[in-house]
């Protein structure tokens, strides 16, 4: 026997029948469980287990009949995504720099003169 809390997932999985199952059997026997992460004491784990042997396969899942998958009928072929389609180059979009006005036609610098003498001081009259 053991001595610890086990979860519903825990024994339903020991006990080979599905979890939601296990939740209807506990509820039936009057314990308070909320979902398939709720513990149960080893006193409920014991009878728990006593109720399933003593039910034998009727507490145990019976699997579903498989049900063939309903597939859609195409009425059109359908593309294969799985080769890419081919895209077209891109272009790379320039804009055009704005028009300058043109630079203005350089002047010609206007000629060096000659530096004028110094006046010269007057001439003192005797």
């Amino acid at each position: 026997m053991q001595k610890e809390k086990i979860r519903v997932y825990s024994l339903a999985r020991e006990l080979d029948m599905e979890s939601k199952d296990l939740l209807d059997l506990c509820r039936q026997a009057g314990m308070d469980v909320k979902n398939q992460l709720s513990s149960l004491d080893p006193e409920q784990r014991d009878q728990i287990v006593a109720l399933v042997k003593r039910r034998g396969s009727v507490a145990v899942a019976t699997a579903p009949k498989p049900v063939p998958p309903v597939l859609p009928v195409a009425t059109q072929p359908m593309r294969n995504l799985s080769t890419p389609r081919p895209h077209p180059p891109t272009t790379r979009i320039v804009k055009p720099e704005p028009a300058r006005p043109p630079a203005p036609a350089p002047t010609p610098a206007p000629a060096a003169q000659a530096p004028a003498p110094p006046p010269s001081a007057p001439a003192a009259e005797a």
